[in-house]
């Protein structure tokens, strides 16, 4: 399990996530190792304003997510090195999450599919794409989901450019209760005590009457970036003293996208001394 946070304001919008990687070696947590060196969040092409992050499945077969992502990432490095400047002038998020999509779904989990787990049974994985479009100002948040029946439906928009809010995904537990004053957990057991339409509105107003205003669409991006790294770090304290393994732990890996700075890590860990790093 893992945990993203995208905070999204006026300024620009703050991705963040935890590092730990779960490999199930059997079909129980007995048989899991957790791992606290994973990469969640890559910048698809340097010098562009768009970044990708991925919760959920943390490999395609014997390939780590973080390795497809790099792949993806030189597969356009490749086709469009010659003329950056044109696809700096074009830069969509929207296609680039297409994109993604395609490469990692239709062209890297259906060539393992045979591999996987039952429909039904397979690891959910949801991918970020994140950043600012050649014709917008603001930035923008795409979603992909692969679902635990393999199925994996077109992109979808969650942040608008313009839009501002708050998103998490992967373990969301301890975020809900914090921000909307009630657990996924409870949610649900609500919902199944009062089901339809009745239980839905007692649900919103009970959200509506305890969640937690943390952020402002005029907060400006280092509060964005405080409020990413508290939302994570909360949850992996959560995850520490809660039952079971420790799913979401390790360093916070934080960046920041903005209309005239564009991607700039803030937070990154590194397997190497930092002044090796090259600026």
């Amino acid at each position: 399990m893992s945990i993203l946070v995208a905070v999204q304001v006026h300024e620009g919008m703050v991705l963040a996530a935890d590092s730990a990687i779960t490999n199930a070696f059997g079909t129980g947590q007995s048989d899991a190792n957790v791992y606290f060196g994973g990469n969640k969040l890559v910048n698809v092409y340097k010098g562009l304003p768009i970044a990708v992050a991925f919760c959920g499945a943390a490999s395609l077969g014997p390939a780590p997510m973080a390795v497809v992502l790099k792949d993806f990432r030189e597969r356009i490095r490749c086709e469009r090195s010659a003329d950056f400047e044109q696809l700096k002038r074009r830069l969509s998020v929207g296609d680039m999450a297409a994109r993604l999509r395609a490469y990692v779904y239709e062209e890297r989990y259906k060539a393992i599919e045979s591999q996987l787990p039952a429909a039904g049974d397979r690891p959910v994985m949801v991918l970020w794409v994140a950043g600012i479009s050649a014709a917008e100002s603001a930035t923008e948040l795409w979603q992909i989901t692969v679902d635990s029946q393999g199925q994996c439906p077109p992109t979808t928009c969650v942040g608008p450019a313009g839009n501002c809010g708050v998103y998490w995904s992967g373990d969301k537990e301890a975020i809900s209760r914090l921000m909307n004053g009630i657990g996924d957990a409870a949610q649900a057991a609500l919902l199944g005590l009062i089901p339809g339409p009745i239980g839905t509105q007692v649900q919103q107003a009970l959200i509506t009457a305890s969640q937690a205003n943390l952020w402002a669409p005029a907060m400006p991006i280092q509060d964005a970036i405080e409020l990413a790294d508290y939302l994570v770090d909360s949850t992996i304290r959560f995850a520490r003293f809660r039952k079971g393994y420790q799913t979401v732990g390790g360093a916070i890996d934080i960046a920041a996208i903005t209309r005239h700075e564009g991607f700039r890590w803030v937070q990154r860990k590194l397997y190497f001394p930092p002044e090796l790093n090259g600026g």
